[in-house]
């Protein structure tokens, strides 16, 4: 055996003597090397390993980190032995936390936005849960390099660790996925057990751009280790209970989707990028059937898509439980339901079209944007003695999607037949990045007037009382008087609708006597805006799952925005955004300063949101989702059309008076 130590620079006095000593030991060969880099480059995990490389003359070599600690003899001898099995690649041991709590028994990759994780880590060693999995020897994906054995010859054979796209993590898994690939073993092995104390003698940096990196390395990967049947939750294994394995078999489906309005708002533009995803990827016909038409009909017809017209006011004016069926039925005879597979119905606003659906047999998928509860959202839509009617389309629907937990919660004391899922929404992503490549920030700003040295922050979102812009005038007001500091500020309204609201705001800041904010009209050009403002905003009192907060992320625009509903779901405070609770104008403007310092000094939330969007968010990741949960609609339905009562294991009835 021979010890082969790379010195990364130290400079501790005792360090630098114990490294002298160890190479005049004559019980073992011990060897320390430096690399051929500045010191004062930055670290370079893989490069580092990579540099023992010319030197190793043995079989074997193992990748040990300087925070590994050996527990008991024979765990060099448990590792060895496995490559007597000729297809064994790489081998892998147990690595405890001081605490006697797992800190690796092997690496899967996927089921966390397509990035590796340690399942089970943080695990008592000695539990049993989890089909005590750490405790039994098993082919792999991969294992961590900081107690790694590999053959010498595929480490040469291979080009050792990617010291370009994985400098410092996710090194070892790219190296055990190049090898899995080509046919070789990864094994992990409880024998070997030691201690690891985790980054102690560097701390724990992030590395965003190695999670991109990975991901679009790795973004077709399936886990070959990793049972699809279980899902992963910080560190823990669950059995998914509601997976369809064979989903893919209902094949091309005729969908109809159901709109309240064609306008350029968060909603109807989520159901235009599913359509043309459908369409275009997955093959599906669709219809669409709108209450009320608007600016984006084109679009829908520009993907072969027929639109057709409904009043939905007569379903609404219901007085009686037989006057609104006598409606449905009016209503499915003007509809052409002829073989269409699934009804798809946007947003609380079209209930109405999984009642439809049942009338006519076919099963039905309601997607809820809002939180809010249906006495709050039909106060004026619907007679109070009536709203069952919406509160009985979550039980009918064959699948209710949230694509936010937090709003689950407002709707949950209708989910008697456990027809409630969760799929998150998603972001166009190459359509960005295409449109980040043709447009400068330079040249937006000349487009719309803006000069080169203004420091522009931008309110993405249709002007309305729910939206708070009334707050952040109030935000600007204190932000000018305490933090401009003399600087060329201006402040955008993106999404103007003229009305009491709009004209409310302006008298505002007349009285507050602001002039340095411009109120811009709904507009298909709200990418723009994005690319030019230095600070995205969001003041909302409600949001589900904003799209302008995915938006801003992938323009890689800092955010500050209220921690609202989904939108703790959807970032991190202090990592990939700056979160406030709503209504507090004084704190907005001092978390605006703040997040404006921190760009400044290169240290920007938006590197990191940018990287949570590509690993969670990009629309090829999650609309297959999507077309596979209209798929399961279509195979779960069992033609059951009165699931409208309440199921309740307490024989209760509907709580009508919710929380406003």
């Amino acid at each position: 055996m021979k010890l082969l130590i790379v010195d990364d620079f130290s400079r501790d006095e005792k360090t630098v003597r114990l490294l002298r000593l160890l190479t005049t030991r004559r019980e073992f060969n011990c060897r320390v090397v430096q690399p051929s880099v500045a010191p004062t480059k930055p670290f370079n995990y893989s490069m580092l390993v990579n540099t023992a490389l010319p030197h190793v003359d043995t079989p074997l070599v193992l990748h040990l980190n300087n925070d590994v600690d050996a527990l008991r003899p024979g765990w060099i001898e448990a590792m060895a032995g496995w490559f007597a099995v000729p297809e064994v690649g790489v081998v892998g041991a147990k690595l405890l936390f001081p605490n006697n709590h797992l800190n690796h028994a092997g690496i899967t990759v996927g089921p966390h936005h397509g990035l590796a994780d340690v399942p089970l880590a943080g695990l008592h060693n000695d539990s049993d849960n989890f089909f005590p999995l750490h405790k039994l020897a098993r082919d792999l994906t991969a294992v961590t390099g900081a107690c790694m054995m590999t053959r010498t010859s595929l480490y040469r054979e291979f080009g050792g660790f990617n010291e370009k796209d994985f400098s410092v993590t996710y090194n070892d898994v790219d190296y055990c996925l190049r090898l899995q690939a080509a046919g070789h073993r990864i094994i992990y092995t409880p024998q070997a057990e030691l201690w690891h104390w985790g980054s102690a003698s560097r701390g724990t940096t992030y590395y965003e751009s190695e999670h991109i990196n990975f991901v679009r390395k790795y973004s077709r990967f399936v886990d070959p280790h990793f049972p699809r049947q279980l899902y992963l939750e910080h560190a823990a294994l669950g059995l998914d209970t509601y997976r369809y394995e064979h989903s893919g078999r209902a094949g091309k489906l005729h969908l109809l989707l159901v709109t309240h309005n064609l306008n350029y708002e968060g909603a109807p533009l989520f159901l235009l990028e599913y359509a043309a995803f459908m369409v275009r990827k997955e093959g599906f016909t669709l219809d669409l059937l709108a209450a009320e038409d608007g600016p984006l009909r084109g679009a829908y017809e520009a993907l072969g898509i027929k639109v057709s017209f409904i009043d939905r006011h007569p379903l609404h004016g219901a007085r009686t439980d037989e006057e609104f069926a006598e409606q449905v039925e009016v209503m499915k005879g003007k509809v052409n339901l002829a073989g269409v597979d699934v009804v798809l119905c946007n947003t609380v606003a079209c209930w109405w079209g999984v009642h439809l659906a049942a009338a006519a047999g076919i099963p039905s998928l309601l997607y809820i944007h809002e939180s809010a509860s249906i006495k709050r959202f039909f106060s004026k839509a619907l007679h109070q003695h009536m709203q069952h009617v919406a509160r009985a389309a979550f039980r009918q629907a064959t699948r209710v999607c949230f694509l936010c937990r937090s709003s689950r919660a407002y709707f949950e004391e209708f989910n008697d037949y456990d027809n409630y899922r969760f799929v998150s929404s998603w972001i166009d992503l190459p359509r960005i990045e295409a449109f980040k490549r043709e447009h400068t920030k330079a040249a937006m700003r000349r487009k719309h007037g803006y000069a080169d040295d203004e420091i522009i922050i931008a309110n993405v979102g249709t002007v309305c009382e729910r939206k708070g812009q009334h707050i952040f005038i109030r935000t600007i007001d204190t932000f000018m008087r305490n933090y401009a500091a003399g600087a060329k500020y201006r402040f955008l309204f993106v999404g103007g609708r003229p009305g009491e609201y709009q004209d409310s705001l302006i008298r505002d800041m007349e009285m507050l006597g602001i002039n340095n904010v411009n109120i811009i009209t709904e507009t298909r050009e709200a990418y723009d805006f994005f690319v030019l403002s230095d600070m995205f905003v969001c003041t909302s009192y409600e949001e589900s799952f904003p799209r302008v907060l995915l938006e801003a992320m992938a323009f890689e625009t800092p955010i500050v925005s209220t921690d609202v509903h989904g939108i703790p779901e959807m970032v991190t405070d202090k990592a990939e955004a700056y979160l406030v609770e709503p209504g507090n104008p004084v704190k907005f403007a001092k978390v605006m300063k703040t997040c404006l310092d921190k760009q400044r000094n290169g240290t920007s939330t938006a590197p990191m949101g940018y990287s949570k969007v590509v690993r969670a968010y990009d629309i090829d990741r999650v609309l297959p989702k999507h077309a596979d949960l209209a798929r399961e609609a279509l195979l779960d339905f069992d033609g059951d059309t009165h699931r409208q009562v309440p199921r309740k294991l307490s024989g209760g009835k509907d709580r009508v008076e919710s929380t406003w």
